[in-house]
C-alpha cells in the first residue's frame, strides 16, 4: 500500500512542476518555448522517477518481499517513534497552509472576495490551525505528562490526537479548494463540487481505506485483540 501510494503521488507532482514550468517560461520565451521546455522536464522527471526504477528493479527482490507480508508485532517504543514521526510528517505541510492561509487574508484580493468565501476561508484556517494543535500536543504530553517515558497509555493518547489531526486538515483543504475554484471559474457551483470532491478523496484515502485494510485481515489477530483490549 505504501510503495503504491508513493509511486501513484509523484505522477501529479511531476505533472504540477511541468506546469508551474510553463507558466513561469511562457511570461519569457513565449508559449511555444514553455510547452517544448516544460514536457522536456516532464518527460525527464517520468523517466528518472519511473523509468530508471523500473529498469533497474530486481524482480528476486520484489517477490521474496511480496511473499512475507505476514505482519510482524512492533514493540511499543517503534510504535511511539512511529507515531511521533506520522506527526512531524504532517506538521510541516499544516504550518506551511496555516502560513499562506494567513497572508491570503492581508491581500487586496481577499478583500474582493465574496462575503460567504471570507467565511469559508477564515473557518479553513481555523481548521489548520485546530490541525497544528493537535499534532504539537503529542510531543508536549510525552515530555510534559510521561517525562518522556514509554507508555502504552500515551501511545493511546497520542495516536488519536494524530488521527483525529486530519479530520481538521481535510476540512480545512476542502475548504480552500473552494475559496480558490470559485475565484478562478467564478462560479461557487463549481467550487462546491470541487470541494466536496476534494474532501470525500482525503476522507477515503485516510479513514476508509485504511479501516478497510484493518478489515480485511492485514493486522494479526492477536494483534487486533490486544489493541481493542487496549482501548
Amino acid at each position: 500500500m505504501t510503495n503504491s501510494c508513493a509511486a501513484a503521488a509523484l505522477l501529479p507532482f511531476s505533472l504540477s512542476l511541468a506546469i508551474d514550468l510553463y507558466i513561469v517560461l511562457a511570461r519569457v520565451f513565449g508559449e511555444g518555448i514553455a510547452a517544448l521546455v516544460a514536457t522536456l522536464f516532464w518527460g525527464t522527471a517520468l523517466f528518472f522517477w519511473y523509468g530508471l526504477e523500473h529498469l533497474w528493479r530486481d524482480r528476486t527482490l520484489v517477490n521474496t518481499a511480496m511473499s512475507h507480508t505476514v505482519a510482524k508485532e512492533v514493540s511499543l517504543s517503534d510504535r511511539i517513534d512511529q507515531m511521533l514521526t506520522e506527526a512531524r510528517v504532517i506538521l510541516p505541510g499544516a504550518q506551511a497552509m496555516l502560513g499562506f492561509q494567513l497572508l491570503a487574508m492581508m491581500s487586496e484580493t481577499f478583500d474582493r472576495l465574496p462575503q460567504f468565501s471570507k467565511i469559508i476561508h477564515a473557518s479553513a484556517l481555523a481548521c489548520v490551525a485546530l490541525t497544528v494543535i493537535c499534532l504539537i500536543a503529542p510531543a508536549a504530553v510525552h515530555r510534559l505528562s510521561f517525562n518522556g517515558a514509554d507508555s502504552e497509555r500515551f501511545y493511546r493518547i497520542g495516536s488519536r490526537f494524530v488521527t483525529f489531526g486530519l479530520l481538521p486538515l481535510a476540512l480545512g483543504m476542502a475548504g480552500d479548494i473552494y475559496v480558490a475554484i470559485t475565484k478562478m471559474l467564478d462560479s461557487a457551483q463549481w467550487g462546491t463540487v470541487g470541494a466536496c470532491v476534494a474532501l470525500i478523496t482525503l476522507l477515503v484515502l485516510w479513514y476508509a481505506y485504511p479501516l478497510s485494510l484493518r478489515r480485511k485481515g492485514t493486522v494479526p489477530r492477536h494483534l487486533q485483540s490486544d489493541h481493542s483490549t487496549q482501548q
